[in-house]
Parts: structure tokens; sequence; C-alpha cells
């Protein structure tokens, strides 16, 4: 599959977006705990 820069640029941004959700500041994992201690 190949991607054009614009292409992996706007899946990065995605992925990004999706991780800020479910990642640090989501509930999934040992990241949630830290991040929302501090």
């Amino acid at each position: 599959m190949l991607l054009l820069p614009a292409d992996l640029a706007f899946t990065w941004a995605w992925a990004f977006l999706y991780w800020d959700i479910v990642g640090p500041f989501g509930t999934s994992g040992d990241y949630s705990e830290g991040t929302e201690a501090a």
C-alpha cells in the first residue's frame, strides 16, 4: 500500500487524535494513572 505524503499526514493526525482519547488521557492501561495523578 502506497501512501502519499498528504495521506500519511492525515493518517498520523487521526492516530494521534485516537491516542489522545484512549491513550494517556483515556482509561487504557497505566498511562492514565500517572497522567491524571500529575
